[in-house]
């Protein structure tokens, strides 16, 4: 058993196996370049991405809010991460524009940061134009951009 990354800690009791998978990863500097998290909560589960995020994003691999980076990321304003979440008031679903930035936000380079995290929130939510136009840049993934799909 790994020792528990700060950052993902309070997600222990309610996801231990994708904490103890996640932490064994980072531990062994094998992070991949993308991710889905699955959970009834929504909400849960955007946090917990957060959580993760912040520590792919830290200066000193701890998450510990000691750095610049986790800083500026607890203001909601760092420039390497990004969320993307349907427009409920206008549809339901993930728009095909907004698909198309995140695909050209991962060509570009991280700016504060060696990384970079985009979130696409409520990923079932995509329409089959948005999916395949996602697909691509997840079989052929930037070195630098990690993303995260919630469902």
């Amino acid at each position: 058993m790994t020792t528990t990354l700060k950052a993902l800690e309070s997600f222990e009791k309610t996801e231990p196996l994708a904490v103890e998978l996640l932490s064994r990863a980072w531990s062994n500097t094998r992070i991949t370049h993308a991710y889905i998290f699955s959970s009834q909560d929504n909400k849960e589960a955007l946090n917990f991405a957060k959580a993760f995020s912040k520590l792919l994003l830290c200066e000193s691999r701890t998450a510990t809010d000691n750095c610049r980076s986790c800083r500026v990321f607890d203001t909601g304003q760092h420039t390497d991460f990004r969320v993307w979440t349907p427009e409920v008031e206008k549809s339901k679903f993930i728009k095909l524009e907004q698909i198309h930035e995140l695909v050209e936000n991962t060509q570009i380079k991280p700016i504060t940061s060696k990384h970079k995290v985009l979130v696409l929130d409520q990923a079932q939510q995509m329409r089959v134009e948005g999916s395949n136009a996602l697909l691509k840049t997840l079989e052929e993934p930037s070195s630098f951009t990690t993303i995260i799909l919630i469902v």
